[in-house]
C-alpha cells in the first residue's frame, strides 16, 4: 500500500514538473519569436522601400502572430499530459481562435492602409467594406469561440440564433 501511495505521489509530481516544463518552453518560444525572429524581420522590413511591409508593421500583424506560437506549443504538449482536464484544452483553443481573429483583423487593416495610399483611394472608398468584413469575421470568431467552449457544433448555435 505504501508503494502505491509513493508511486501515485511520484506520478503527480512528475506531471507538475512536465506542466512547468511546457510553460517554460512556451515562454522561451515566445521570447525567441518576439525578440529574436520578429526583430530580424522588422529590421529587414525597415530596410526595404515598399509600403506593404510598413503597413504590416503599423497594424501590428507580426506582433499578434507571435502570440500564437506559445499557445500552439502549450496546446499540443499539454493535450497528452492533462487528458482529464478538457476545459483547459477548450480554453487554449479559444485563445488560439482569438489570436487568429485578431491577426485577420490586423491584416485587413494593413490592406486598407495600403489601399488608402494608392492612387485609386480618391475615387473609390472601400473602408466601409473592410469594416463589414471585420464585423463578419468577429461575429464568426465569437460563434466559433462559444462553440469551442460549450463543445457544441457552430451550426447548432447558428440554427439557435436563426430560430431566435
Amino acid at each position: 500500500m505504501e508503494n502505491l501511495n509513493h508511486y501515485i505521489l511520484e506520478l503527480t509530481s512528475q506531471k507538475y514538473i512536465t506542466v512547468l516544463l511546457v510553460l517554460f518552453l512556451s515562454l522561451v518560444s515566445y521570447l525567441i519569436v518576439r525578440y529574436g525572429i520578429l526583430k530580424v524581420v522588422l529590421q529587414l522590413f525597415e530596410s526595404t522601400s515598399t509600403k506593404i511591409d510598413d503597413a504590416l508593421i503599423k497594424s501590428g500583424f507580426l506582433n499578434r502572430i507571435s502570440y500564437a506560437v506559445p499557445l500552439i506549443i502549450i496546446y499540443n504538449l499539454t493535450e497528452n499530459i492533462l487528458g482529464d482536464y478538457l476545459i483547459i484544452s477548450r480554453i487554449l483553443l479559444s485563445l488560439i481562435a482569438i489570436v487568429v481573429v485578431s491577426c485577420i483583423n490586423a491584416l485587413l487593416s494593413a490592406i486598407n492602409d495600403i489601399y488608402n495610399q494608392s492612387k485609386y483611394s480618391n475615387t473609390i472608398n472601400i473602408k466601409s467594406y473592410f469594416q463589414i468584413i471585420k464585423l463578419m469575421i468577429n461575429l464568426f470568431g465569437v460563434i466559433i469561440i462559444i462553440s469551442i467552449l460549450s463543445n457544441e457544433s457552430p451550426f447548432y448555435l447558428l440554427s439557435g440564433i436563426g430560430a431566435l
